[in-house]
C-alpha cells in the first residue's frame, strides 16, 4: 500500500487497496478451498495454493495451485535444479550462483496413486485436475528418480502436519546453460554434479 501513498489522495487510498487486491495475485484471495481457509498457519505451506503460478505445467493448467513433496531429498534437489533450469533457460541468465533452502514436512493424507504413468503423459495433467475437483489432498507420481522415489502433487495445505521446518542450504552453480555443481552451505566442501544425485536408487 505504501507504494501508492505518494501518488494518491489519502481519501482514495481504499479504494486503491482494492483495486490493487483484484490485480495483484499474491493478494487474491480465495484460491483455497472454503474448507481448508484458515486451517494452516504457515505460510511456507500455504503459499503455493494461495498464490497459484499461472503458467501451465504437468500438473496443473495455472487455475489452481499445487506442493511438490519428495519423498527423498535426492528426489527434491533433482527437481528443484529442473525447475529453476527452465527458468534460467528462458531469462537467458549469464552464470551466477542460487541459495536454495530444504523445507522438511510430514504428509497425513491418502493420495491417489499415479506412478503407473509417465510424468510426460498427456492424460497426467487432466487426473490431477480430478482429483483436485474431487477435493483430494493429492497424487503421487514418479519422481525423477522413478516410481520407487516418488513425488506427492499435494493439492490441499491440510494434507500437511505442522510445522513444517527449514533444513539444509544448497547452493546451485549455473554456467549459463545449466546447473552443473551444487554443494551444501555454509562451506564450499563436497562439490556435486546433478548425475550424483541419481545413483543410490535404481531409477523404475
Amino acid at each position: 500500500m505504501q507504494l501508492y501513498e505518494g501518488v494518491s489522495a489519502p481519501q482514495d487510498w481504499d479504494a486503491v487497496k482494492r483495486i490493487e487486491e483484484l490485480t495483484n495475485p499474491r493478494l487474491r484471495r480465495g484460491a483455497l478451498l472454503p474448507e481448508d481457509e484458515g486451517k494452516v498457519d504457515q505460510s511456507w505451506l500455504v503459499a503455493p495454493f494461495a498464490y497459484p503460478d499461472p503458467e501451465p505445467s504437468a500438473f496443473s493448467d495455472g487455475s489452481f495451485g499445487y506442493s511438490i513433496v519428495a519423498e527423498s531429498l535426492h528426489s527434491a534437489l533433482l527437481l528443484a535444479i529442473s525447475r529453476r533450469e527452465v527458468f534460467l533457460r528462458r531469462t537467458a541468465e549469464a552464470p551466477t550462483r542460487l541459495v536454495m533452502r530444504v523445507i522438511k514436512v510430514p504428509l497425513k493424507a491418502t493420495l491417489q496413486d499415479l506412478t503407473h504413468l509417465d510424468r510426460d503423459d498427456p492424460s497426467l495433467r487432466s487426473l490431477v485436475a480430478n482429483a483436485r475437483a474431487a477435493k483430494s489432498h493429492g497424487v503421487l507420481v514418479r519422481g525423477p528418480r522413478g516410481k520407487d522415489d516418488p513425488l506427492a502433487v499435494v493439492l490441499r495445505p491440510t494434507a500437511f502436519v505442522q510445522p513444517a521446518s527449514q533444513t539444509e542450504h544448497y547452493c546451485f552453480l549455473w554456467n549459463g546453460e545449466r546447473i552443473h555443481q551444487l554443494f551444501l552451505l555454509p562451506a564450499e566442501t563436497k562439490v556435486m554434479v546433478p548425475e550424483d544425485l541419481m545413483r543410490s536408487v535404481t531409477a523404475a
